[in-house]
């Protein structure tokens, strides 16, 4: 939905973005990972595996488990614990990603899980309940098995590079372990082990915003050959916040490789390629496992990989319509070997003095935007990545703001529509916003305009293309608005105020099944809707046909007066009951007068007030 606004008229803009998709200094090759951590020499990634290797130290408890009644989860020794997290930690690193923590409380959870496995003597995410374990122990053990990672005849130390692997037949179509134990928002994990039995909790989200362009496995530059066998899966996950992965199609999609021995393979999607054990595979997953996309391809006739391997692809878009191809270079070594180079990928900077004075125009256009969007200093790697996107005119000022503004960190923020908007008016027309000017922009966005509309509405500003011309910089074109907004999805942190989508959901609860939400399910919904995977509609379908809310066994009279109050945001009228329960007396489906209901002009009004899409 595109609209234009009258109110645009002497209103300001402003932008902001998060880094841009980068180039290492050749100019031809991305890096997968974090923009702000530079890449490893072969040296340093050597050291890295010896400080953490995937060996399981000979204590294993620091308080014994028992799988037998009386059950006891036990407590994993402290330095089994640090081991597992070192190796999980070193694995990140060389793929780009910040540490994570160890949690005690989630540790705790996941070794409950452990011990009902070993009960059991079942691999599975959802075991049965021993008819001996008592219900809470029962009910941990569950939460542990449901949110982690789980494997069975690895050592635990061992497991997290078997996650790593993933390329089995049952787990090759998705890698979920590899994408878990890869989320660039994982900050916390808890390990549990027990008789065979291991489980790492990898569900937690806290971590630091990580700007990146994509997350590769193997990862570019430098990476060793001990890592990844020629049976394995590759892996590219794409940042969403840089890709339009809800358009993202396999058949659109083809990676191309080519080593250095001159060899190259093609895959392409919309080809049967058979998940076995070994030869060529080809897919895009979609699934939620950390992030919501994953490009992934095996080669065939690899024994081991040796050498640089340059990799395609084409096929993605970015948020503008625009053809996103990447390519990026994996260097594979032997880790074994005695002669390793201490060189790193990409370090050869821009040391030509007539480019200072332009730099530090662009520099200062990019430091207020760290400042005024991000509410922090730059950070070198980040700085400099901004300041050659603009010196090269790849992107204009409007479209690197694009980024900052919607950037994780920003959206981080969960900053109200009054708190968004003001911000808009002082990081890019240098002055608190107006009365008039504050209201009609509230206005226009609790009508079901997206923030990304508003954007625009700022970056095409006449004010802001004052602001790029003083810095020297071209404006650049306005955004393609994608097709669904962007939903702030918890309290503002300018003002406490609890983020709309909130309230939506919680008045499902209040209306539809009559109590107040539960912490789990509040939080599970909020994210579906701010992910753009469940629509208002579904949302509303899954509260309507919920289990909880067939079993109250409403009449058709009650039925419909629900429906009322929960979608037209009033009780019924007399003709208008009578007509929905004569339809239903007839024959008519609950489904069909659900859809009646949030087919209405009244249910679109309800969600645009609350930011969301009704579907």
């Amino acid at each position: 939905m595109k609209k234009f606004f009258a109110i645009v008229l002497a209103l300001c803009i402003t932008l902001t973005l998060p880094a841009p998709m980068s180039v290492n200094a050749s100019g031809q090759y991305k890096d997968s990972g974090s923009l702000s951590m530079s890449k490893m020499s072969q040296a340093e990634i050597v050291q890295l595996l010896k400080d953490h290797p995937a060996t399981t130290p000979s204590s294993l408890y620091a308080k014994e488990p028992s799988s037998k009644n009386p059950y006891s989860a036990g407590e994993l020794s402290s330095q089994l614990l640090s081991a597992m997290t070192g190796r999980l930690n070193a694995l990140r690193q060389i793929a780009g990603l910040p540490a994570v923590t160890n949690s005690k409380e989630l540790n705790d959870t996941a070794q409950h899980g452990a011990v009902v496995l070993a009960a059991k003597g079942q691999l599975t995410h959802y075991p049965s309940k021993p008819s001996d374990m008592d219900d809470a122990f029962y009910k941990k053990g569950y939460e542990g098995t449901s949110s982690s990672n789980v494997a069975m005849g690895y050592g635990p130390v061992e497991a997290i590079d078997g996650w790593m692997d993933d390329s089995d037949p049952s787990n090759i179509t998705i890698l979920g372990h590899r994408r878990w134990q890869l989320n660039p928002q994982l900050g916390q994990v808890g390990f549990g082990y027990y008789n065979g039995f291991t489980l790492e909790s990898v569900f937690d989200e806290s971590g630091e915003a990580v700007d990146y362009d994509f997350i590769g496995w193997p990862a570019s530059g430098n990476f060793p050959t001990q890592l990844f066998s020629g049976s394995e899966a590759w892996s590219v996950t794409l940042n969403p916040e840089k890709y339009n992965w809800h358009e993202l199609q396999e058949e659109d999609l083809t990676v191309t490789v080519k080593n250095s021995a001159g060899k190259t393979w093609t895959l392409k999607g919309g080809q049967d390629y058979s998940p076995v054990g070994s030869g060529a595979y080809f897919g895009l997953s979609k699934g939620g496992y950390g992030v919501y996309n994953c490009i992934i391809f095996r080669l065939d006739g690899v024994d081991k990989y040796e050498g640089v391997y340059t990799v395609t692809v084409q096929g993605a878009k970015d948020w503008y319509g625009n053809n996103a191809d990447l390519t990026y270079q994996v260097e594979f070594f032997d880790a074994n070997s005695g002669s390793l180079s201490d060189e790193k990928p990409n370090d050869q900077p821009d040391n030509n003095p007539d480019n200072q004075p332009q730099q530090q125009e662009i520099s200062a256009f990019v430091t207020r935007l760290y400042e005024t969007c991000l509410g922090r200093t730059p950070d070198k790697a980040g700085l400099e990545s901004w300041v050659n996107v603009l010196e090269s005119g790849r992107e204009g000022g409007a479209q690197v703001a694009y980024n900052f503004v919607f950037s994780q960190e920003f959206k981080n923020k969960n900053y109200c529509n009054e708190d968004y908007v003001k911000l808009l008016y002082r990081a890019f027309l240098g002055r608190e916003a107006d009365g008039a000017g504050l209201s009609s922009w509230i206005n226009v966005m609790e009508s079901g305009t997206t923030r990304e509309e508003v954007f625009n509405g700022f970056a095409m500003s006449t004010e802001f293309r004052g602001l790029c011309s003083q810095y020297g910089i071209n404006i650049g074109n306005a955004i393609q608005v994608p097709q669904y907004g962007t939903i702030p999805s918890g309290p503002c942190s300018a003002c406490g105020k609890e983020a709309p989508v909130k309230g939506f959901v919680t008045r499902l609860y209040q209306i539809c099944l009559e109590r107040e939400p539960d912490a789990a399910g509040l939080s599970s919904w909020i994210n579906v809707l701010v992910a753009h995977q469940n629509s208002g509609r579904d949302v509303a379908y899954g509260f309507v046909f919920s289990d909880e809310f067939k079993g109250r066994n409403y009449s058709n009279t009650d039925y419909v007066k629900q429906l009322y109050r929960a979608f037209l945001g009033r009780e019924s009228d007399p003709a208008g009951l009578e007509s929905w329960v004569r339809l239903l007396d007839n024959g008519t489906s609950r489904e069909e007068v659900f859809d009646g209901f949030v087919g209405s002009q009244e249910f679109t009004d309800i969600c645009a007030s609350y930011g969301i899409v009704r579907g």
